[in-house]
């Protein structure tokens, strides 16, 4: 009965890592792909001269500023699952010496 609950909780334990890792993936890809929009933005919107002038268009900036945060908001979720990956992965571990210890005791 203990062994059974151990297999399965391993067994869910995997699938959960499964789940954060293609989280993982995914999200690192909507990363890349908010970078590039960023950096696609900002080259065809540079202005000759632009550090010697005040900027005027205000539509600019919000949009510059709605785009680094999804970037940063995209890089504080991955740094999240990745770290709920870590767990998920130490108890993994822990579940697996049990099962070692309990084949043992047996």
């Amino acid at each position: 009965m203990i062994e059974e609950y151990l297999n399965q909780r391993l067994e869910n334990l995997n699938s959960e890592k499964n789940k954060l890792k293609s989280q993982l993936l995914s999200i690192r890809s909507s990363i890349s792909s908010a970078k590039l929009q960023l950096d696609d933005y900002v080259s065809s919107n540079t202005r000759p001269f632009e550090p010697f002038y005040p900027r005027k268009d205000f539509a600019y900036d919000d949009e510059l500023a709605f785009l680094n945060k999804s970037v940063t908001d995209l890089s504080n979720n991955f740094e999240n699952v990745n770290s709920a990956l870590k767990s998920v992965e130490s108890e993994i571990s822990t579940v697996q010496s049990c099962i070692l210890e309990y084949k043992k005791l047996k």
